[in-house]
């Protein structure tokens, strides 16, 4: 991957991260159900949500890249692979 493509994924990321971060502490405000995942493993709303938010906004941005979310899986293409665990 050359230099700037590097340099508009970290951009990228950091706008996604701060918008992220908004939605992250209004839902916090406003907590709503926790469900479960797993015998010990628990999931929120914000948690599904903010993750949809940050793959839904790269996605947007770099259509060719593939994504793994702690609560939704693999999606996405062939291209460079973004971690997203909220």
């Amino acid at each position: 991957m050359r230099e700037a493509e590097l340099d508009a994924r970290e951009e990228a990321l950091g706008a996604v991260a701060r918008e992220a971060g908004e939605l992250a502490r209004k839902l916090f405000e406003n907590p709503a159900g926790v469900k479960l995942k797993g015998r010990q493993d628990f999931i929120t709303a914000a948690d599904g949500e903010v993750e949809a938010m940050i793959v839904e906004r790269l996605k947007a941005r770099f259509p060719g890249d593939a994504f793994l979310g702690e609560e939704t899986g693999e999606s996405g293409g062939q291209g460079p692979v973004w971690v997203v665990d909220p």
